[in-house]
């Protein structure tokens, strides 16, 4: 025994230095990304082999750095490629050296590189420098690309001859590169926060005052809902107190801070291209007191990350800044990294539908126009390839409009002679649902009028994305040797018809609570959505930055506009004009009080047990008990308006009620309007139908009392109980006695056994 746990010891030892090992190797290659050069292979960038078939194919891959990198000469592209050619003996073109009778064109970020002679084998190495001019990306998101053209003009030369062609994923691109500063250009936003297509850890913190005003906390969760949209949930942001952050975190990140200049206090000074004066204020001739301001620079605790200031001499001004930022688009001053906001208009549409004149159909007001593309923002536009073509037209439908049929889009195009009608045409997508299609016309193809109907539902109101994919195939790819003779224009003539009546909207035909956003994301802009929450709650900020930051994407207005208070310092008129999300600890939130008869579940003042009256089954929970609610019903005061409230019996059950928003498993099983979430379990009812009352999801905590509606006798409860527990305690002593006699066998056995060994 003690021979066989000295060697476990030592195995053990063994994997724990071979661990360490791998663990310094890995943390070896993060750092030589700041010494130079590094070599990432395709299958790091995240791709996996490219596949290319004859005669002509196109691929590409697109990847981010570091945005303090910049790209050195010497930096070159190694390919790893298995080429074959199927076909009979006579369309054999290889010769001695195997030259297959193609090519494979390399580019980077646009620029042609090299021209690769392919040859017939597996993993064969090409190596590809690149020209310097071409190592600066002319992506706005600073994103790299290398593309490929394969030209195997054998298969047309020679019958039955296809190429095929593998780039394998152990093809790499080397990188020889100098440390810069970042690129402070406002202009750019998201980036360099947020990068796309990073093959390394990028993560961004917001940093908010502890003592935060409502304004202060407005302008945070306007930009935490803004980068939300504008990166597609797909940077991973943080919102936190200054109190809460470590040096390590603010080493590791991207920075953006928010408040008041006065406000805003950190370890180290920030070189602001418009610094503080010795009031703390922000001041230049550009600008006005009153003025919101952003900046951007490089952050002191890392060269290599930037750090974002979203900031004014005001609260106003604060939340001026921050509307600005969630439009992802900023007019900047003379200097590129200032950006001064004197006033932000969230109810103006830049594209899309205006209530026009209107006339009566069948009793309704009807706005009749028709939209053409102009009117939309949009000219002629053409396009040329062979495969996929794409034309995106977006537009607005204004809140309180809804569209009546018929609905449907004209187009009017014209297309080359050369497609093959037979297998091109148009495909008409809208908000990600296909509504249509239209094959080209073998006679003709000069100023062609198609209608394509959409059913109104496909419409919503806010922003709509329409995508017209054109599909251009030659009659014989053969025959081709240029893409510019497959082409397709859409004429600014082209029309959207569709009416639009003004709508009654009553949240009480929204009974699911999984619907979430809506009805809040009714309104383009959640200019008319308000956030209650608790004063002095810091520790629920970051979970309700998350929140925000989900429900920034569903936003479809150019601005961001919700807005934010604290309980006990809204005016009625404000809260009872508005949809609200309230979100705290019911103990902490009054406001509840209010509309404790229209709550689905309410509170007794200073208690956060929720109480649901009336039902089959009710719920004790203890005060200890982690437990979030989520609810959702119609104002009291107008039921054109809704509430939801994100709550718990602590600030963890607060924080598992807003998880359950936000993951799409468990919003999915909230059909109803009333629910309470115990860690990843719900327990859903709807008090107006009645469904689901009385079932309670698997591991719901043992701290739960359920308690039947009907009278049961309590002295047969008394000995049902009794009798259950004297059986449970002589199950216990069995197994102990039978665990013990187990033992003592095994020890009986062991110890023969050494008896016997020691003999032999």
């Amino acid at each position: 025994m003690k021979t066989f746990s000295r060697r476990g010891f030592n195995i053990f030892i063994l994997f724990a230095l071979i661990f360490s090992l791998v663990s310094t190797l890995g943390t070896a290659r993060a750092l030589a990304q700041t010494a130079g050069p590094i070599t990432y292979t395709f299958e790091e960038l995240g791709n996996a082999d490219l596949v290319m078939e004859g005669p002509y194919d196109a691929k590409s891959i697109v990847f981010s750095l570091p945005v303090n990198w910049v790209l050195q000469e010497g930096t070159a592209i190694t390919l790893f490629i298995d080429t074959t050619a199927t076909g009979n003996a006579s369309s054999n073109l290889s010769t001695g050296s195997g030259y297959l009778g193609g090519t494979l064109d390399v580019y980077f970020n646009g620029n042609f590189e090299k021209s690769v002679p392919l040859q017939i084998g597996q993993n064969i190495a090409y190596s590809i420098p690149l020209d310097q001019k071409s190592l600066i990306s002319e992506s706005r998101d600073g994103r790299m690309e290398i593309s490929f053209f394969l030209n195997a003009v054998s298969d047309c030369l020679f019958d039955q001859h296809h190429t095929t062609i593998a780039i394998r994923s152990e093809s790499s691109v080397s990188l020889l590169y100098a440390e810069g500063s970042v690129a402070s250009d406002l202009r750019l936003l998201p980036w360099p926060i947020y990068q796309p297509d990073v093959n390394f850890a990028n993560p961004a913190l917001l940093i908010v005052p502890d003592n935060a005003s409502a304004e202060e906390l407005q302008a945070a969760l306007l930009v935490m809902a803004g980068f939300g949209r504008m990166t597609q949930g797909n940077l991973t942001l943080e919102m936190l107190p200054a109190s809460m952050i470590t040096e390590t975190q603010l080493a590791e990140s991207n920075l953006i801070f928010v408040g008041k200049s006065v406000n805003l206090g950190v370890s180290k000074p920030v070189s602001w291209p418009l610094p503080f004066d010795n009031s703390a204020k922000l001041v230049s001739p550009e600008m006005q007191p009153e003025d919101g301001v952003l900046e951007i620079a490089p952050s002191p605790w890392n060269q290599a990350k930037a750090a974002l200031l979203i900031s004014g001499n005001t609260g106003e001004a604060v939340i001026r800044a921050a509307q600005a930022a969630t439009t992802g688009n900023l007019q900047t001053a003379k200097n590129s990294s200032v950006s001064f906001v004197a006033q932000v208009n969230p109810v103006t549409y830049n594209v899309g539908i205006r209530p026009g004149t209107q006339t009566q159909v069948n009793g309704n007001a009807l706005d009749t126009l028709n939209y053409s593309f102009s009117d939309l923002g949009y000219a002629t536009a053409s396009s040329s390839g062979i495969g996929t073509n794409y034309f995106v037209y977006e537009f607005v439908i204004p809140p309180g409009e809804v569209p009546i049929s018929p609905t449907y889009i004209e187009l009017s195009y014209s297309n080359s002679a050369l497609v093959d009608t037979n297998r091109s045409g148009l495909v008409v997508n809208l908000n990600n649902q296909l509504v249509g299609s239209a094959r080209f016309d073998a006679v003709n193809n000069s100023q062609v009028t198609t209608r394509v109907n959409v059913p109104t539902s496909v419409f919503r109101t806010g922003l709509n994305k329409m995508e017209i994919q054109a599909e251009l195939l030659p009659t014989n790819i053969c025959a081709v040797f240029s893409n510019s003779t497959l082409w397709l224009t859409l004429y600014e003539e082209s029309y959207l018809h569709l009416p639009l009546r003004s709508a009654d909207v009553d949240v009480k035909a929204i009974k699911n609570l999984k619907n979430f956003p809506v009805p809040f994301s009714n309104n383009p802009s959640l200019s008319n959505t308000l956030l209650v929450l608790p004063p002095q709650s810091a520790e629920i900020w970051p979970s309700v930055g998350k929140l925000a930051y989900d429900f920034g994407k569903s936003a479809t207005g150019a601005v961001i506009a919700f807005d934010v208070g604290f309980d006990g310092s809204i005016p009625p008129e404000k809260y009872q004009a508005s949809n609200l999300i309230v979100v705290g600890k019911p103990s902490d939130l009054p406001i509840l009080q209010e509309m404790k008869t229209a709550m689905p579940a309410s509170f007794e003042p200073g208690s956060n047990v929720a109480f649901l009256q009336n039902q089959q089954v009710i719920y004790r929970v203890a005060d200890a008990k982690d437990l979030g609610y989520l609810e959702l019903f119609p104002a009291p005061w107008n039921t054109q308006n809704a509430i939801m409230f994100v709550g718990g019996t602590t600030v963890d059950g607060v924080k598992m009620a807003i998880s359950a928003l936000l993951d799409d498993r468990l919003r999915d099983t909230l059909s109803g309007n009333f629910a309470s979430v115990d860690a990843t379990q719900t327990l859903v009812v709807d008090t107006r139908t009645g469904t689901g009352i009385g079932r309670l999801a698997t591991g719901v905590g043992a701290e739960i009392v359920i308690s039947e509606t009907p009278t049961v006798d309590s002295a047969s409860v008394s000995e049902a109980s009794f009798a259950k527990t004297r059986s449970l305690i002589l199950t216990a002593i069995l197994v102990v006695l039978l665990v013990m006699v187990a033992i003592f066998v095994f020890a009986f056995i062991m110890s023969k056994r050494h008896k016997t060994t020691g003999k032999t």
